[in-house]
């Protein structure tokens, strides 16, 4: 009986955290992610119903209590390796030549069974998206921005179950979610610095950078998308300053 009442309560925990980040993605606002993030740990423990049967989120559950004004960044120098991989729509890519060439670069890693920091990265994606729109155009967005997001679970991460994880957030187009055997995907995160050995262990960290520069900060994925898009605008050479939290 615990059980299953354990269960209904994480099933609608995890509706509820849904709906407020679908809010957020929208209207930006920090209150409704601290109170989405708050929802998500919360129903994570429930389900499981002591802090040790729940041990392999403690990392995901760390990251999200230190999200809020983790907006620090680190300089990093990566070479991408040519990967041939699988985006949401089934389309084969080559992820250098297809999707970055000359293109500011923004990657993050998730993985679709993801229960706590995933939901969040993917709604930062599509609020970042529209923050760019608004500063750029969508035109611009698509030709001189790539957003990036790899699966590392990439065997039960199909480009069917890819396409309806982006479309929880409304995703635009400009927004390419990969898949891949987990050789081609080990590598290319290995050569990013963004591998992890078990999915349940890896972390929020994502990359904004560009090829040729070799210009690339290491970014919390769970800060705000206000920081996220400086970054950006700063890399294409667009004067940042009147990006806001409003847009």
């Amino acid at each position: 009986m615990e059980s299953i009442i354990r269960s209904k309560l994480f099933y609608f925990l995890e509706k509820l955290a849904l709906i407020c980040i679908h809010f957020w993605a929208r209207c930006g606002k920090e209150m409704v992610l601290g109170l989405s993030l708050c929802i998500t740990i919360s129903a994570t423990h429930a389900a499981t119903g002591s802090e040790s049967d729940h041990s392999h989120h403690k990392h995901h559950n760390e990251a999200l209590k230190s999200a809020a004004g983790n907006t620090q960044s680190s300089t990093v120098s990566i070479s991408i390796p040519e990967t041939t991989l699988t985006d949401q729509n089934g389309q084969r890519v080559q992820v250098v030549q297809d999707l970055i060439g000359n293109k500011v670069v923004y990657l993050t890693t998730i993985y679709t069974n993801c229960t706590t920091i995933c939901t969040p990265i993917g709604a930062n994606v599509a609020k970042l998206q529209r923050t760019l729109i608004d500063r750029i155009g969508q035109q611009a967005l698509e030709n001189r921005v790539a957003l990036l997001t790899v699966s590392i679970d990439p065997v039960v991460d199909t480009p069917q179950r890819l396409n309806a994880w982006q479309k929880k957030f409304n995703g635009l187009p400009g927004w390419t979610l990969l898949t891949g055997s987990q050789e081609d995907i080990d590598r290319l995160l290995k050569a990013t610095g963004l591998f992890t050995a078990e999915p349940e262990d890896h972390s929020p960290i994502g990359l904004v950078g560009h090829i040729e520069s070799d210009q690339w900060s290491r970014v919390s994925s769970l800060a705000p998308p206000v920081e996220i898009a400086q970054l950006i605008l700063q890399q294409l050479g667009v004067d940042s300053a009147s990006v806001s939290e409003n847009q």
